[in-house]
């Protein structure tokens, strides 16, 4: 089957699917050639309601002096792909090609040699640097089905690309090394932190060590979390955890893990033969930190929480309130059945409210519309956190 007659079956090629453009790019022996079609979208809800609605999508194949390559896959070969690139820093024309599985094309020998990357079914193929951005890593680009045929065709910006989040191609060498991060194995070295949800936090200063967080259960309670840094030693294949206390460490999700988070609670540790990361000591721990809620969809914030925090609380935000804004009315209601408080005031017609729940230790503060909103609200009290006060309030995280 033919490269196009593939692609008319698939799109359903006929009066609806059109072939708009073409284009390619060469390096060495090896092109790049592609082909733009534009088709009837079956997203056409999506499109205020129109049936007729097109979208474009962008199929590419790889030429040898010429010559498409096709790739063995289980029960077929296949010689169109969602993505095409070119390795610029390889030490030889090198392409990348991928839809959900990824292979790297080379040549060896006077021929082309194909070699898998990741193979997959179900998930996209994804590329991350972990070190074009000041030794550190880059933004993840997921390939996805549409038109890429305005991208570049260079892949370059560091030496280590890591593919589908499983394997990591030195750009330099093209050597491919697995990057193992919750296989049973992994997770037994690890004393049972399984660090498979998480991405890639930071890269060591010799930039062969990942560090991703993990967790366990606890033993005596499993409906609790235990959470670590996990450092995986890609080329060598080795890995450690630094287990850490949440409470101490400020961490209210894993989502708190972020670079600035762990330069501030860990350090490495660098000699001429090793690198280890370990967590930092202090004379007194840093203050607390309100967190902001934002919107799903905008993005925007929409919410202020404050946990894990006493009923205590609830009192020092209220004075905290009254001393910085014009309150007219306050209203203050307690269910004893569910161990909740909610206070409700105003400032100049404005609604302020905030409710504490002794289950989750937490309390929540919504702003309705008006003058002050609730990332100002937020920051303030935030100024207040990060000089040591309200520290008596705070409780710790189960």
């Amino acid at each position: 089957m033919t490269f196009l007659s593939v692609l008319a079956a698939l799109l359903g090629c006929g009066s609806s699917s059109k072939k708009i453009s073409e284009g390619k790019s060469a390096s060495g022996p090896f092109e790049i050639r592609w082909e733009v079609y534009s088709s009837r979208s079956g997203a056409w809800f999506n499109n205020g309601g129109d049936f007729d609605a097109r979208q474009l999508t962008s199929y590419f194949s790889v030429y040898y002096k010429g010559k498409i390559i096709e790739i063995p896959q289980k029960d077929k070969t296949t010689s169109f792909f969602w993505q095409a690139l070119f390795l610029k820093d390889a030490p030889q024309p090198a392409v990348l090609v991928a839809m959900h599985s990824t292979y790297l094309i080379m040549e060896e020998n006077g021929a082309p040699k194909i070699t898998p990357v990741h193979l997959q079914d179900g998930d996209f193929a994804s590329f991350q640097w972990i070190d074009s951005d000041k030794g550190q890593p880059g933004e993840i680009k997921t390939v996805y089905l549409g038109d890429h045929s305005k991208e570049t065709r260079s892949l370059r910006g560091g030496r280590y690309l890591m593919v589908n989040k499983r394997m990591i191609v030195d750009a330099r060498t093209l050597e491919i090394y697995p990057l193992a991060v919750n296989t049973s194995d992994r997770v037994h070295e690890l004393d049972g932190y399984n660090a498979g949800s998480s991405g890639i936090l930071q890269v060591s200063p010799g930039g062969n060590q990942l560090v991703l967080i993990g967790s366990r259960q606890k033993t005596e309670n499993r409906l609790v979390m235990e959470y670590g840094l996990v450092v995986i030693e890609f080329k060598q294949n080795k890995s450690y955890v630094e287990p850490f206390d949440r409470t101490d460490f400020r961490l209210a999700s894993v989502w708190d893990a972020t670079p600035e988070w762990i330069n501030t609670y860990f350090k490495w540790g660098v000699t001429p033969h090793e690198e280890i990361l370990f967590k930092r000591t202090f004379d007194k721990l840093p203050p607390w930190h309100g967190w902001f809620v934002r919107d799903v969809f905008s993005n925007e914030i929409n919410g202020y929480e404050l946990k894990p925090v006493k009923k205590s609380m609830m009192a020092a935000f209220l004075g905290f309130l009254v001393q910085n804004y014009p309150i007219t009315e306050i209203k203050r209601e307690e269910n004893t059945d569910f161990g909740t408080i909610h206070i409700s005031l105003k400032v100049d017609g404005q609604r302020i409210s905030f409710s504490h729940r002794m289950e989750s230790k937490a309390i929540n503060v919504g702003v309705g519309t008006g003058k002050i909103n609730v990332a100002e609200l937020g920051r303030k009290f935030n100024i207040e956190l990060a000089k040591g006060k309200y520290f008596e309030h705070y409780d710790r995280f189960d």
